[in-house]
C-alpha cells in the first residue's frame, strides 16, 4: 500500500508516465492482494479457532464456515488480479493489444464482487469474534480486550474502504479536469486509511497470536470442578 501511494503521488506530480504507473501497478496489485488475504486468513482460522476454544465452543461448522468463505476469497482474487494483469499488459505492453478493452467490464465486475465478499468474510468473522466475546467474559479483560475491538473495527473497516473506493474511481463518470483531480486525492485518501485499518488489523492479529492468554488450557478459565470420587452413604443396616 505505501508503494501505492508513493505511485499514486508521482503520477499525479508528473514525475512518472501513466505506461510506468499501469506497468507498476501490476506488481503492487498482486502483493497488496496477496498481503491481504494472508492478512483475512489469519483472522478467519487461528485466531477466531483460538477464541472459541477458550469460549468452550469447539462447534466444526465456524470452521467449516470459515475455511469455505477463504477458499472462495482467494478464487475470486486470483480470478480479479490475473484478469487486471491481462489488461494492463495487453494496453501498456511492449506488444499492445487492445482487443483486452472487452475484459474491461467484467473485470469490474468482478473486482467489485471480490471487494463485496471481503465485507460478507469479515462481518462473519466479526460476528464469530463478538459471539466468542460473549461467550468468555474473561477475553474482554484487559490488552486482550481492547486487541479484539481493534482488530474487529480494523477487519471491518479494510475491506469497506476497498469497496467504496473502488466503485466511487470505478464507477464515476469523469468530465472536466476538476473531476480528475478529485478523483486522483479521493484515490490517495483512500490508499492512506485502507493502510491505516491494514495495519491496526496486522499489529493487532500479530499481538493475539502471540498471546499467552488464547495459548492457554481454556478450561482452567471455568469454576474448578471438584475430581474427588463421590462419597456415598452407607447401605442401612436391617435389623431382624
Amino acid at each position: 500500500m505505501a508503494i501505492s501511494i508513493v505511485m499514486t503521488t508521482l503520477s499525479e506530480c508528473g514525475i512518472v508516465s501513466q505506461t510506468i504507473f499501469y506497468r507498476t501497478t501490476i506488481s503492487v496489485d498482486w502483493l497488496d492482494s496477496l498481503g491481504e488475504y494472508a492478512l483475512f486468513a489469519i483472522i478467519l482460522l487461528p485466531i477466531c479457532r483460538r477464541l472459541h476454544q477458550q469460549a468452550r465452543n469447539a462447534n466444526k461448522l465456524i470452521l467449516v464456515t470459515h475455511s469455505i468463505c477463504l477458499t472462495l476469497l482467494g478464487i475470486l482474487l486470483i480470478a480479479a488480479v490475473a484478469l487486471e494483469t491481462t489488461i494492463l499488459n495487453g494496453l501498456y505492453g511492449s506488444d499492445p493489444d487492445y482487443t483486452v478493452y472487452s475484459l474491461l467490464n467484467p473485470e469490474r465486475g468482478l473486482r467489485t464482487a471480490l471487494y463485496a465478499f471481503e465485507v460478507v468474510a469479515m462481518l462473519i468473522a466479526s460476528a464469530s469474534m463478538i459471539m466468542a466475546l460473549r461467550q468468555a467474559p474473561h477475553l474482554r479483560k484487559g490488552t486482550l480486550g481492547s486487541l479484539l475491538a481493534v482488530l474487529i473495527i480494523c477487519c471491518l473497516g479494510l475491506p469497506l474502504t476497498s469497496l467504496a473506493g473502488y466503485v466511487d474511481s470505478t464507477y464515476r463518470v469523469i468530465r472536466t479536469q476538476s473531476e480528475v483531480d478529485y478523483m486522483y486525492r479521493s484515490q490517495e485518501a483512500r490508499l492512506f486509511i485502507a493502510s491505516l485499518f491494514y495495519s491496526g488489523a496486522f499489529l493487532s492479529a500479530l499481538s493475539l497470536a502471540g498471546s499467552p492468554q488464547l495459548k492457554d488450557d481454556p478450561y482452567k478459565w471455568g469454576p474448578r470442578v471438584s475430581l474427588q470420587e463421590p462419597v456415598y452413604a452407607p447401605y442401612p443396616i436391617r435389623q431382624g
